[in-house]
C-alpha cells in the first residue's frame, strides 16, 4: 500500500509539473498534421500506470515551437529550416512576445563558453557590457536574462528549469543536455532574432525510474522575427527507461 502511495504521489506531480510551463498553453495545441488537441491528463491514473508498465511506452516530452520557428501555410505546419527535433513538434498557441519589447533597450550581454577573447564579442552591439550570472532565488532554477545572450560549446547546467530571454540568443557549436535529478523540469527560450552558427544541440532526457516512465522536460523555443546564419540546431527529447531494480545496479538507474 506504501509504494502504490507513493507511485501516485509521484505521478500526480509529473502530471501538475508537465502542464505549468511558463508562456507556452498546455491545454490546446496544434500538430504538424494541421489538427488542434486538447492535452489533458489521464482520468485514471492508475489505468495509465500500468499500461506504461505494460508495455514501456516512448514518452518522449514535448518540444513546442512559436512564431517563425513553426509558421503555417496553406493549412500546413512549417518547420523553420534550419531547425530539426526528434518527434513532432507543436505550434504553441498562446506565446506573449510583449514581455521581448523592452529587452532590445539594454546595454548588457551574458556570455557561456565563449571566453573574453571569442570574435563573437567583437559582433556585439557597441557598448554593451557583460552582466554577471546573478544568484539564484529560487533553487533549481535558472533564468538568463539580457540583451543578447552567448552560449557556446559543450553547456552543463545543474538546474531543471531553466529560461533564456534576450533580445539576440547566438548559439555556436552548443551541446547541451538536461537530465533533472528530480525527473521533472523545462527549458523555455525567447528571443527576437536566433542566430546559429555550427551543429547545434538542445537535449532533454526523462529520469529513468522502477515506476513509471517520465517525459523528458518539455522543450519550448519562441522566435519572434528571424532565425539566421549558417548553422543548425537539433531540439531533442527522450523518455527514461522503465527499469527492475533487482536486475541493476543503483548507478544505472541514475544515469
Amino acid at each position: 500500500m506504501k509504494k502504490a502511495l507513493q507511485t501516485i504521489l509521484v505521478l500526480s506531480s509529473f502530471l501538475a509539473a508537465a502542464c505549468s510551463v511558463p508562456g507556452f498553453d498546455a491545454g490546446t495545441q496544434k500538430s504538424a498534421t494541421g489538427k488542434s488537441h486538447k492535452i489533458q491528463a489521464p482520468v485514471n491514473a492508475v489505468s495509465e500506470l500500468a499500461a506504461i508498465a505494460d508495455n514501456n511506452a516512448d514518452r518522449s516530452g514535448s518540444i513546442s515551437l512559436a512564431g517563425v520557428a513553426l509558421t503555417e501555410s496553406n493549412d500546413k505546419l512549417q518547420m523553420h529550416s534550419q531547425l530539426s527535433s526528434s518527434r513532432t513538434a507543436m505550434k504553441s498557441t498562446s506565446v506573449d512576445f510583449s514581455h521581448l519589447d523592452s529587452i532590445g533597450k539594454r546595454m548588457d550581454f551574458v556570455q557561456i563558453g565563449c571566453g573574453s577573447s571569442s570574435p563573437l564579442l567583437k559582433s556585439l552591439p557597441a557598448g554593451l557590457s557583460e552582466a554577471p550570472l546573478a544568484a539564484e532565488e529560487v533553487a533549481d532554477t535558472l533564468e538568463l536574462k539580457a540583451r543578447v545572450v552567448l552560449l557556446c560549446g559543450r553547456i552543463q547546467w545543474p538546474q531543471s528549469y531553466v529560461s533564456i530571454i534576450a533580445d539576440l540568443i547566438i548559439l555556436s557549436d552548443v551541446d547541451y543536455e538536461m537530465l533533472p535529478a528530480s525527473g521533472i523540469g523545462f527549458i523555455s527560450i525567447y528571443a527576437n532574432k536566433l542566430t546559429l552558427l555550427g551543429a547545434n544541440q538542445i537535449t532533454t532526457k526523462g529520469k529513468n525510474s522502477s515506476t513509471l516512465v517520465l517525459e523528458g522536460p518539455a522543450l519550448n523555443l519562441a522566435v519572434q522575427k528571424e532565425i539566421v546564419g549558417k548553422g543548425s540546431l537539433s531540439l531533442k527529447t527522450i523518455s527514461g527507461q522503465l527499469v527492475q531494480i533487482g536486475k541493476i545496479s543503483k548507478e544505472q538507474v541514475e544515469k
